[in-house]
């Protein structure tokens, strides 16, 4: 018998193609996630890793393979798991400037490590595609180039692609503030300041977002998609898997979550949550909005303006020469063909759409348990 062959060192592939979503936020990246992390199994069929990072993903996915835990039982994999490649991100980061990972991200391993077991199921699979989803990754532009150096040593000879959404900026900024809102941040009214906090970073400057992955990796294929297009194309799961121009497995087990934001009628009652009550009785206050939401008579929540007039104005300005660099490096020609709607305010200011749901909050005071929290809508119900 001949010598067995020696397992080819990672990235040593030429066929080997590289998938890297890389956001925005709020595009429907939480659902794809969830996609790829519940069909992983499935995938494999097809040479297609979504590779995981820790010790936990590992082993969900291992079990998923060994068929100790069917795809079709999965309702919510551990977010290690679901979003592996956010942790990975969230860790290079913390590893540059010593920022913290979020705390839902726990016990992850170095990134070295976290490198090595991508490398591992490389070298144990030797896929035709590996697919990498963070709409973390967007803020490397702003943080290091270091970072695209890292994915070059790390993949030193695959093929790149990279895949990016992005919305139009107003109705981006509106979900992005829920977001937060979510989060527990405290922040000022989109029409009080709090539109300003934005204008130098990603989730105003688009620019500053793509261009250090362009420059970056100049011979690579770039998609940049208008999330209203996306939509159109049946959402971002569906449109994902038009651009990557992959095959994929029939019967794909469905996302089981997604990342919904909150109407817009509750905005000023969460935000005003935030900023008023600890963050364990904020947490229920905004439980309770969610809740409760369904059973409201509100408005559309499209109709329910958070900017104003002056601020949209400004947002218009200063978003111009951003749009007219998308024109002229992502497409010929207008990116957001409806990009003059910016200047459009909705009929509903949020101050009337929190007026009308403060009176129906009354009856439903009752299933809130916390008693600051409950204390607090009482307080606003009288005000």
């Amino acid at each position: 018998m001949g010598a067995r062959q020696r397992p080819a060192e990672y990235g040593d592939s030429f066929n080997m193609k590289i998938i890297v979503f890389f956001g925005h936020h709020k595009v429907g990246s939480t659902a794809l996630q969830d996609f790829f992390s519940k069909n992983f199994q499935s995938l494999l069929d097809k040479k297609i890793l979504y590779p995981m990072v820790d010790f936990q993903g590992l082993s969900l996915m291992l079990a998923k393979c060994a068929t100790l835990r069917p795809e079709s039982d999965d309702v919510r994999l551990p977010i290690n798991a679901r979003e592996a490649h956010n942790a990975l991100a969230f860790k290079m980061i913390e590893e540059h400037r010593n920022s913290p990972v979020p705390p839902f991200h726990t016990h992850l391993p170095h990134t070295s490590q976290m490198f090595h077991a991508i490398r591992c199921q490389i070298n144990a699979i030797n896929p035709d595609h590996v697919v990498l989803i963070s709409e973390v990754m967007a803020n490397f532009g702003t943080i290091t180039s270091s970072f695209f150096q890292r994915l070059k040593k790390e993949f030193p000879r695959a093929e790149f692609q990279f895949i990016a959404t992005i919305r139009r900026v107003d109705e981006y900024l509106m979900s992005w503030h829920s977001q937060r809102l979510r989060f527990g941040h405290k922040l000022a009214p989109l029409d009080q300041g709090g539109l300003e906090t934005y204008f130098d970073g990603i989730h105003f400057n688009y620019q500053r977002m793509i261009k250090p992955w362009i420059d970056a990796f100049p011979e690579a294929n770039f998609v940049i998609r208008n999330h209203a297009d996306v939509m159109m194309n049946g959402g971002s799961i569906e449109d994902f898997k038009v651009q990557s121009g992959l095959i994929y497995p029939d019967n794909m087990k469905p996302p089981s979550i997604a990342n919904p934001s909150y109407h817009r009628a509750t905005f000023e009652l969460a935000r005003r949550a935030n900023k008023d009550l600890p963050p364990e009785s904020a947490v229920k206050a905004r439980n309770f909005l969610e809740l409760i939401t369904p059973a409201l008579e509100l408005p559309k929540s499209s109709q329910i303006e958070l900017i104003g007039e002056k601020a949209r104005l400004e947002m218009y300005d200063r978003f111009a020469p951003i749009h007219d660099f998308l024109g002229t490096t992502i497409r010929s020609g207008p990116f957001f063909s409806d990009f003059e709607k910016v200047r459009e305010c909705q009929p509903i200011h949020y101050s009337e759409a929190t007026e009308v749901i403060l009176p129906q909050l009354g009856k439903h005071l009752p299933i809130l348990r916390d008693e600051v929290a409950r204390n607090f809508f009482q307080k606003n119900l009288t005000q």
